[in-house]
């Protein structure tokens, strides 16, 4: 049998554009994917080149070998992932109810999105954003445990190299399909699209992944960092906890809200009753305080609310550096 024709061993999936396939070099189990439908020729050939070219050293994604053929059909070989994928898991593993007093299921939970953000985070340091970031996509190995587990992210068909071009403010907005994508995994690991109930911040970590919110992440760095902040202090992020408790230092993240919770939940409860009873009369909330305390980040906190329900939020501030200049705050 030449290098360039392999007897496939089992079918993993039978697609319209490629056909997975685990098959063997020698002793060494791998997995081809083959052609199929001569559409599917551009991102076959752009998963080679991405794998090879930028992320050959990189641990989390799935290394390729080479190219070939399988009964006359062009394949790519890349390595075999140990582990089962990300959506095989979740069907074994259904979420409990509530995560009241399933703090092992939650902490295992927490480890399996902390490794796999750390695996986007690497991805993105080699130059690539992957752009189809799905529980299919990640393989899970969870052989040493939870808080050890292995990722390989696979199917970089889509991948791209990222362009400094695509620079807004000091941020590369090409990686925001990942950190969306990396939002929906994670919805999928602790919620299931469900009203489940889940620690508050596991709920703000979704909804900031998925730009809901101005706390918006821009990158996979800062969330692994929040993810391993609430593994390392579960009784501060996962579970109730004192005031004691929360009176501990915290490596507090820029652009971050904290400590104004109640105030917040004054702002919010308020657009609730006006949204809900529209023909009701308005309201005016004054907020009070020095320079620099925080106001207008307060009042910024209820953007994401009213743009989640369909609203517009508009803001403008009365500079006093700037009040010989007409209409600055509109």
């Amino acid at each position: 049998m030449s290098p360039n024709e392999m007897i496939p061993s089992q079918v993993v999936h039978d697609g319209d554009t490629f056909r997975i396939e685990s098959t063997y070099e020698g002793e060494k189990p791998v997995v081809s994917k083959v052609l199929v439908d001569i559409q599917g020729l551009s991102y076959l050939y752009n998963e080679f080149k991405i794998l090879t070219t930028f992320l050959s050293e990189c641990e989390a994604a799935r290394g390729a070998i080479r190219k070939g053929r399988i009964d006359g059909k062009l394949a790519t070989f890349l390595e075999w992932a140990e582990g089962d994928s990300l959506e095989e898991w979740l069907q074994q593993n259904p979420h409990p109810a509530s995560y009241e007093g399933e703090i092992e299921d939650l902490m295992n939970r927490v480890n399996i999105a902390q490794a796999i953000a750390q695996a986007v985070s690497q991805v993105h340091e080699k130059g690539v954003v992957h752009n189809d970031l799905t529980p299919g996509n990640i393989i899970i190995d969870l052989e040493r445990g939870a808080a050890s587990c292995r990722i390989k992210l696979i199917d970089f068909a889509h991948a791209e190299k990222i362009d400094d071009a695509n620079m807004a403010d000091g941020v590369n907005v090409q990686v925001n399909s990942d950190l969306t994508g990396l939002g929906y995994v994670c919805n999928d690991l602790f919620l299931g699209g469900s009203d489940r109930k889940a620690p508050e911040s596991i709920v703000a970590l979704v909804a900031d992944l998925l730009q809901l919110t101005n706390r918006a992440y821009t990158s996979s760095e800062d969330a692994n960092l929040d993810l391993k902040q609430m593994l390392d202090l579960p009784e501060m992020f996962l579970v109730d906890r004192s005031t004691e408790d929360m009176s501990r230092d915290l490596n507090l993240l820029p652009g971050k809200m904290y400590g104004r919770d109640k105030e917040r939940a004054v702002l919010i409860d308020a657009y609730r009753r006006i949204r809900d009873k529209p023909g009701d009369s308005p309201e005016v909330i004054l907020i009070s305080g020095d320079s620099g305390t925080g106001k207008s980040s307060l009042v910024n906190e209820l953007r994401w609310e009213v743009e989640a329900n369909g609203g517009y939020f508009i803001s403008g501030k009365f500079d006093h550096l700037r009040r010989v200049q007409p209409y600055t705050a509109l």
